[in-house]
Protein backbone atom coordinates (compact mmCIF):
# COMPACT_ATOMS: atom_id res chain seq x y z
CA UNK A 1 0.00 0.00 0.00
CA UNK A 2 1.41 3.14 -0.77
CA UNK A 3 1.62 5.36 1.75
CA UNK A 4 1.91 9.62 2.41
CA UNK A 5 5.41 11.41 1.26
CA UNK A 6 6.54 12.08 4.74
CA UNK A 7 10.00 13.85 3.13
CA UNK A 8 10.45 17.15 0.61
CA UNK A 9 12.49 16.04 -2.82
CA UNK A 10 16.06 17.16 -1.82
CA UNK A 11 17.25 20.03 -3.60
CA UNK A 12 19.25 19.67 -6.82
CA UNK A 13 20.87 22.68 -6.64
CA UNK A 14 22.57 21.94 -3.36
CA UNK A 15 24.31 18.63 -3.15
CA UNK A 16 24.04 16.12 -0.25
CA UNK A 17 21.72 19.13 0.99
CA UNK A 18 17.54 18.09 2.02
CA UNK A 19 14.70 20.35 2.61
CA UNK A 20 13.43 19.39 6.17
CA UNK A 21 10.91 16.88 6.73
CA UNK A 22 7.43 17.21 6.23
CA UNK A 23 4.95 16.68 9.40
CA UNK A 24 2.89 13.54 7.80
CA UNK A 25 -0.78 13.73 8.30
CA UNK A 26 -2.93 11.84 10.22
CA UNK A 27 -3.76 8.25 8.83
CA UNK A 28 -7.06 6.81 10.28
CA UNK A 29 -8.83 3.56 10.04
CA UNK A 30 -11.18 3.46 6.77
CA UNK A 31 -14.55 3.77 7.83
CA UNK A 32 -17.22 1.61 7.01
CA UNK A 33 -18.38 2.53 3.54
CA UNK A 34 -22.12 2.31 2.70
CA UNK A 35 -23.66 0.14 -0.13
CA UNK A 36 -25.09 1.68 -3.25
CA UNK A 37 -29.05 1.01 -2.96
CA UNK A 38 -30.10 -1.04 -5.92
CA UNK A 39 -31.08 1.73 -7.95
CA UNK A 40 -27.46 2.72 -7.64
CA UNK A 41 -28.29 6.59 -6.95
CA UNK A 42 -28.28 6.60 -3.06
CA UNK A 43 -26.37 4.78 -0.42
CA UNK A 44 -28.09 2.51 2.05
CA UNK A 45 -28.45 4.44 5.12
CA UNK A 46 -27.43 2.35 8.38
CA UNK A 47 -30.19 2.15 10.84
CA UNK A 48 -28.24 3.66 14.06
CA UNK A 49 -27.56 6.92 11.78
CA UNK A 50 -31.60 7.19 10.80
CA UNK A 51 -32.08 7.17 14.53
CA UNK A 52 -30.27 10.22 14.92
CA UNK A 53 -31.80 12.71 12.78
CA UNK A 54 -33.17 13.01 8.98
CA UNK A 55 -32.13 11.34 5.97
CA UNK A 56 -31.19 13.65 3.38
CA UNK A 57 -30.42 11.89 0.23
CA UNK A 58 -28.07 13.37 -2.55
CA UNK A 59 -30.57 13.65 -5.42
CA UNK A 60 -28.72 16.78 -7.73
CA UNK A 61 -28.65 18.88 -9.63
CA UNK A 62 -24.93 19.19 -8.38
CA UNK A 63 -22.41 21.59 -8.79
CA UNK A 64 -18.69 19.94 -8.40
CA UNK A 65 -15.89 22.43 -9.74
CA UNK A 66 -12.25 21.39 -9.43
CA UNK A 67 -9.14 23.33 -10.62
CA UNK A 68 -6.49 20.74 -10.71
CA UNK A 69 -2.98 20.88 -12.35
CA UNK A 70 -3.34 17.65 -14.04
CA UNK A 71 -5.23 16.65 -17.44
CA UNK A 72 -8.26 15.29 -18.15
CA UNK A 73 -10.60 16.82 -15.52
CA UNK A 74 -13.74 16.24 -16.42
CA UNK A 75 -16.76 16.79 -13.59
CA UNK A 76 -19.52 14.72 -13.86
CA UNK A 77 -21.16 16.49 -10.59
CA UNK A 78 -24.58 14.16 -10.73
CA UNK A 79 -22.53 10.63 -10.40
CA UNK A 80 -22.46 11.76 -6.91
CA UNK A 81 -24.28 9.31 -4.49
CA UNK A 82 -24.85 9.80 -0.75
CA UNK A 83 -26.59 11.27 2.39
CA UNK A 84 -26.57 13.72 5.19
CA UNK A 85 -28.26 12.97 8.93
CA UNK A 86 -29.19 16.27 10.02
CA UNK A 87 -31.76 17.38 12.84
CA UNK A 88 -32.93 20.77 14.34
CA UNK A 89 -30.59 22.22 16.75
CA UNK A 90 -31.81 22.07 20.24
CA UNK A 91 -30.62 24.58 22.25
CA UNK A 92 -28.18 28.02 21.66
CA UNK A 93 -25.67 29.07 23.56
CA UNK A 94 -24.77 32.99 24.85
CA UNK A 95 -21.88 32.29 22.12
CA UNK A 96 -24.02 32.32 19.24
CA UNK A 97 -23.43 29.03 18.58
CA UNK A 98 -26.39 26.26 18.19
CA UNK A 99 -26.75 22.49 19.14
CA UNK A 100 -25.37 20.65 16.31
CA UNK A 101 -27.53 20.20 13.21
CA UNK A 102 -25.69 18.25 11.06
CA UNK A 103 -24.94 14.81 12.42
CA UNK A 104 -23.31 12.46 10.18
CA UNK A 105 -23.20 11.80 6.27
CA UNK A 106 -21.06 10.12 3.51
CA UNK A 107 -20.41 10.68 -0.18
CA UNK A 108 -18.95 8.25 -3.03
CA UNK A 109 -17.12 10.47 -5.89
CA UNK A 110 -15.97 8.03 -8.63
CA UNK A 111 -13.07 8.50 -10.54
CA UNK A 112 -15.63 8.81 -13.36
CA UNK A 113 -16.67 11.99 -12.19
CA UNK A 114 -13.59 13.37 -11.88
CA UNK A 115 -11.84 12.62 -15.14
CA UNK A 116 -12.24 12.02 -18.46
CA UNK A 117 -11.78 8.20 -19.62
CA UNK A 118 -8.75 8.38 -21.61
CA UNK A 119 -6.88 9.87 -18.74
CA UNK A 120 -8.41 7.98 -16.38
CA UNK A 121 -7.40 5.19 -17.80
CA UNK A 122 -3.66 6.61 -17.40
CA UNK A 123 -4.42 6.43 -14.15
CA UNK A 124 -5.18 2.73 -13.55
CA UNK A 125 -2.49 0.65 -12.01
CA UNK A 126 -2.99 -1.88 -14.43
CA UNK A 127 -1.81 0.78 -16.75
CA UNK A 128 0.89 1.33 -14.34
CA UNK A 129 -0.86 3.93 -13.01
CA UNK A 130 -0.86 4.79 -8.84
CA UNK A 131 -5.25 3.84 -8.74
CA UNK A 132 -6.53 0.81 -7.49
CA UNK A 133 -9.83 2.12 -9.11
CA UNK A 134 -11.02 -1.31 -9.69
CA UNK A 135 -10.46 -1.78 -5.96
CA UNK A 136 -11.44 1.46 -4.70
CA UNK A 137 -13.59 2.81 -7.39
CA UNK A 138 -14.53 5.90 -5.70
CA UNK A 139 -13.38 9.03 -3.77
CA UNK A 140 -14.86 8.72 -0.19
CA UNK A 141 -16.10 11.70 2.34
CA UNK A 142 -17.15 10.88 5.24
CA UNK A 143 -18.65 13.32 8.01
CA UNK A 144 -17.39 12.54 11.52
CA UNK A 145 -18.37 15.44 13.63
CA UNK A 146 -20.02 19.09 13.09
CA UNK A 147 -18.24 22.05 15.65
CA UNK A 148 -19.43 25.66 15.49
CA UNK A 149 -22.62 25.34 14.12
CA UNK A 150 -24.04 29.23 14.20
CA UNK A 151 -27.42 30.44 12.28
CA UNK A 152 -26.80 32.21 9.19
CA UNK A 153 -30.10 33.62 7.33
CA UNK A 154 -33.24 32.48 8.62
CA UNK A 155 -36.55 33.59 6.38
CA UNK A 156 -40.17 32.40 5.50
CA UNK A 157 -38.90 30.04 2.66
CA UNK A 158 -35.37 28.58 4.39
CA UNK A 159 -32.86 28.34 7.11
CA UNK A 160 -29.09 28.39 7.03
CA UNK A 161 -26.50 27.56 9.24
CA UNK A 162 -22.58 27.70 8.84
CA UNK A 163 -20.63 25.26 10.49
CA UNK A 164 -17.38 23.25 10.68
CA UNK A 165 -17.17 19.56 9.23
CA UNK A 166 -14.41 17.49 10.47
CA UNK A 167 -14.30 14.59 8.02
CA UNK A 168 -12.52 11.81 7.09
CA UNK A 169 -11.22 11.46 3.21
CA UNK A 170 -10.78 7.92 2.32
CA UNK A 171 -8.62 7.55 -1.60
CA UNK A 172 -6.99 4.61 -2.45
CA UNK A 173 -7.49 2.54 0.53
CA UNK A 174 -6.09 5.26 2.29
CA UNK A 175 -7.92 7.81 4.91
CA UNK A 176 -7.17 11.31 6.51
CA UNK A 177 -8.53 13.81 8.35
CA UNK A 178 -9.90 17.16 6.87
CA UNK A 179 -10.80 20.05 8.94
CA UNK A 180 -13.30 22.15 6.06
CA UNK A 181 -14.50 25.44 7.70
CA UNK A 182 -17.29 27.78 6.49
CA UNK A 183 -19.95 24.63 5.46
CA UNK A 184 -22.92 25.87 4.73
CA UNK A 185 -26.29 23.75 4.84
CA UNK A 186 -29.89 25.64 3.50
CA UNK A 187 -32.87 23.58 4.39
CA UNK A 188 -36.20 24.86 2.90
CA UNK A 189 -39.14 25.97 5.26
CA UNK A 190 -41.43 22.62 4.29
CA UNK A 191 -45.11 23.66 3.67
CA UNK A 192 -46.97 20.33 4.72
CA UNK A 193 -45.55 17.47 6.06
CA UNK A 194 -46.60 15.58 3.25
CA UNK A 195 -43.98 17.01 1.11
CA UNK A 196 -40.06 16.28 1.24
CA UNK A 197 -37.61 18.04 2.69
CA UNK A 198 -34.94 19.96 0.65
CA UNK A 199 -31.48 21.15 1.85
CA UNK A 200 -28.50 22.89 0.09
CA UNK A 201 -24.05 21.73 1.05
CA UNK A 202 -22.13 24.18 0.01
CA UNK A 203 -18.09 23.60 0.99
CA UNK A 204 -15.04 24.83 -0.56
CA UNK A 205 -12.00 22.12 0.09
CA UNK A 206 -8.59 21.14 -1.08
CA UNK A 207 -7.61 17.77 -2.22
CA UNK A 208 -3.88 16.72 -1.57
CA UNK A 209 -3.47 13.60 -3.89
CA UNK A 210 0.09 13.37 -2.09
CA UNK A 211 -0.72 12.53 1.09
CA UNK A 212 -2.85 9.31 -0.63
CA UNK A 213 -0.16 8.14 -3.81
CA UNK A 214 3.72 8.91 -4.54
CA UNK A 215 3.48 9.41 -7.68
CA UNK A 216 1.35 10.49 -10.89
CA UNK A 217 0.99 10.15 -14.62
CA UNK A 218 3.28 12.73 -16.34
CA UNK A 219 3.82 14.39 -13.07
CA UNK A 220 6.52 14.60 -10.69
CA UNK A 221 4.42 14.64 -7.57
CA UNK A 222 0.62 14.30 -7.36
CA UNK A 223 -1.69 17.07 -8.07
CA UNK A 224 -3.59 19.22 -5.35
CA UNK A 225 -7.17 19.73 -6.43
CA UNK A 226 -9.28 22.82 -5.41
CA UNK A 227 -13.10 21.34 -4.95
CA UNK A 228 -15.81 23.97 -4.69
CA UNK A 229 -19.34 21.65 -4.41
CA UNK A 230 -22.88 22.35 -3.67
CA UNK A 231 -24.97 19.45 -3.29
CA UNK A 232 -28.87 19.30 -3.68
CA UNK A 233 -30.53 17.18 -0.93
CA UNK A 234 -33.93 15.44 -0.49
CA UNK A 235 -35.66 13.06 2.39
CA UNK A 236 -36.86 11.96 -0.98
CA UNK A 237 -34.73 8.99 -2.20
CA UNK A 238 -34.19 9.40 -5.88
CA UNK A 239 -34.75 5.97 -7.68
CA UNK A 240 -37.15 5.31 -10.26
CA UNK A 241 -39.95 8.03 -10.29
CA UNK A 242 -42.56 5.93 -10.18
CA UNK A 243 -41.30 3.83 -7.15
CA UNK A 244 -39.71 6.74 -5.30
CA UNK A 245 -40.55 6.21 -1.53
CA UNK A 246 -43.09 9.37 -0.70
CA UNK A 247 -41.29 10.99 2.03
CA UNK A 248 -42.43 10.09 5.44
CA UNK A 249 -44.30 12.75 8.14
CA UNK A 250 -40.95 12.38 10.51
CA UNK A 251 -38.17 12.82 7.70
CA UNK A 252 -38.29 16.83 8.60
CA UNK A 253 -35.94 17.93 10.58
CA UNK A 254 -36.42 16.60 14.07
CA UNK A 255 -34.92 16.42 17.75
CA UNK A 256 -33.83 12.72 18.36
CA UNK A 257 -36.08 10.21 20.25
CA UNK A 258 -35.62 10.61 24.14
CA UNK A 259 -33.43 7.17 23.85
CA UNK A 260 -31.01 9.14 21.49
CA UNK A 261 -30.30 12.15 23.13
CA UNK A 262 -28.67 15.48 21.82
CA UNK A 263 -24.96 15.25 21.65
CA UNK A 264 -23.00 18.50 23.34
CA UNK A 265 -21.14 20.28 20.92
CA UNK A 266 -17.84 19.52 21.33
CA UNK A 267 -14.66 22.47 21.22
CA UNK A 268 -14.38 23.10 17.65
CA UNK A 269 -10.50 21.93 16.51
CA UNK A 270 -7.97 24.08 15.56
CA UNK A 271 -8.27 24.68 11.55
CA UNK A 272 -5.16 24.19 9.94
CA UNK A 273 -4.28 26.72 7.05
CA UNK A 274 -4.20 24.03 4.58
CA UNK A 275 -7.58 21.77 6.50
CA UNK A 276 -5.15 18.89 6.72
CA UNK A 277 -4.68 17.32 10.10
CA UNK A 278 -1.30 16.33 10.93
CA UNK A 279 1.06 14.12 13.73
CA UNK A 280 1.76 15.79 16.85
Amino acid sequence: MLMPAALHAQDASSPGSQAPPRTPVVTRPTPDIADRAASGRSLVVPAALRRVGSVYHVVGPNRLDVRARTDGVQTRPDEVVGFLIARAPTRASGDGTVGPVISAGQWRIPWSALLAQPDLDRWNVRAGGPLNIEQHPDVVVTVRNAFDTRLLTRSDSETAYVCTLLLDVTVNGITTERVVPRVVFSMTTRRSRELPGEATLRATWRLFLADFIEKAPGRAEPPTADIVSELRLSTQEPGDRATDTPARPDDSPRTPAPDQPAPDTPSAPPVPEDGRVRER
